[in-house]
């Protein structure tokens, strides 16, 4: 019973799931149980939530990535199992490449950040922040929900790029961190890498980066 529930919900609110799963990540890290196991609880929950990647927030996406960095050590060796190691650095690897690739189709280079949408939309007939249901003439109260409507979507627009560009200070660094740390261990995967660079990000000179970073390419 259990088991359908949780798959329910994670159809049916993808976010809400992915937010669940996140704070109970973080909050078993917080804590030592002394039992190797409890590492791949961990990892097992946000790699579970991260496949729904493109149904969720940008940053909730990249927050849940930052958290399979806690399943490899310091030296880069994976914490759950050699056996296991190879399987699981491809998806992790996916999983951080997916993220930076969504981060960099959601930056629009024409964004002006001055341009910022009004709490409320401005029609001069129309009383700021007045609810739709007080406007008693019908078409004037449909122009008006229009608008609501459309400087919605402004503001949720505006607040992508905001945060695209918050993301794109910080996360390629951590991403590869991870990959060079992942991929300078044995068994060696170059061609994996390569094509998993070539399949989620899509800007030449980012490629590189990553291939250069990792691979001295």
């Amino acid at each position: 019973m259990g088991g359908d529930f949780a798959r329910r919900w994670r159809e049916s609110d993808v976010e809400l799931y992915a937010r669940t799963t996140l704070y109970l990540v973080q909050k078993l890290g917080s804590h030592n149980f002394h039992d190797p196991r409890a590492d791949g609880v961990r990892h097992q929950l946000a790699m579970h939530a991260i496949e729904k990647a493109d149904r969720m927030p940008l940053e909730l996406e990249c927050d849940l990535a930052y958290q399979l960095q806690r399943f490899v050590d310091e030296s880069g060796e994976s914490l759950l199992g050699t056996e296991a190691w190879p399987a699981e650095r491809r998806r992790m690897a996916s999983s951080y490449l997916h993220a930076w690739g969504r981060i960099e189709r959601a930056i629009d280079p024409d964004w002006d950040p001055e341009d910022q949408p009004p709490p409320f939309p401005l029609m001069p007939e129309v009383p700021s922040g007045v609810v739709p249901a007080d406007i008693k003439d019908p078409e004037q109260r449909k122009r008006y929900e229009k608008a609501i409507a459309e400087n919605e979507e402004k503001k949720r627009s505006y607040r992508l790029q905001r945060v695209a560009r918050e993301l794109a200070e910080r996360f390629p660094a951590r991403a590869v961190r991870f990959l060079k740390d992942a991929y300078t261990k044995t068994p060696a995967a170059p061609d994996e890498l390569r094509r998993l660079v070539k399949a989620h990000l899509t800007d030449p000179a980012t490629r590189k980066r990553v291939l250069s970073a990792v691979l001295d390419e």
